[in-house]
């Protein structure tokens, strides 16, 4: 698939990425983002754009690490 450019707008700036996925592919990505930054905005109480960018990035390393020790791959810690 030939490289498209794809505009993020998730905390705030907009800012663009060439990707070889799909635009559908792509929206449901930021789309599930949205939802799961909505969750931690929540339930943590922050708005802080940056401190809720790392929260996600925490929760989704966490799941991802979870995951792979399940497959048999990475040993979660």
């Amino acid at each position: 698939m030939p490289l498209t450019t794809f505009n993020v707008d998730l905390i705030g700036p907009v800012f663009a990425i060439q990707t070889d996925e799909s635009l559908d592919y792509m929206q449901s990505l930021v789309s599930r983002l949205r939802d799961r930054m909505a969750v931690i905005k929540t339930s943590a109480k922050v708005s802080d754009p940056l401190k809720l960018s790392i929260l996600l990035c925490i929760t989704l390393m966490d799941e991802l690490v979870r995951e792979r020790a399940k497959a048999g791959g990475d040993k979660a810690s």
